[in-house]
């Protein structure tokens, strides 16, 4: 009886060196997944924020350098690359009333193993009226 107890602890221990793996690559998967989404969703509101801050500004500096700088402000509050490899513009549109604002930039992911630096970007864009507001 004893050696039957030793035979199957052992196919348990063949059984998890088996399995974990592939559970450890599942639970980075999910966690990277989570992660991308996070950043994501941090992103979108950046962009957001910046063009309602454009759209409702008389500011001295104008819609388009307000939005800039506000996007700058919310981009590096989350943590989010503002770097010359991400993309982040605001366009102001006088003709039309709009503002524009998007972000592009490379994701980097927490854990790495299912997805490399740089194959995976990420993108968030808004277009607003412009608020008339003159008295």
């Amino acid at each position: 009886m004893i050696k039957r107890a030793s035979k199957r602890s052992g196919a348990s221990a063949v059984e998890t060196a088996l399995v974990l793996p592939i559970l450890l690559t599942l639970l980075s998967g999910i966690t990277d997944f989570g992660w991308f989404f996070a950043q994501n969703l941090r992103a979108n509101h950046s962009v957001r924020q910046a063009a309602r801050s454009a759209a409702g500004t008389d500011y001295d500096l104008g819609p388009q350098a307000y939005g800039q700088s506000m996007l700058q402000e919310q981009l590096q509050s989350f943590g989010l690359p503002y770097t010359d490899a991400s993309v982040a513009t605001v366009v102001v549109d006088d003709s039309l009333g709009l503002v524009t604002v998007s972000y592009l930039a490379d994701y980097e992911p927490l854990v790495g193993i299912l997805v490399s630096s740089g194959k995976v970007k990420l993108a968030a864009g808004m277009t607003l009226t412009m608020e008339d507001l003159s008295p």
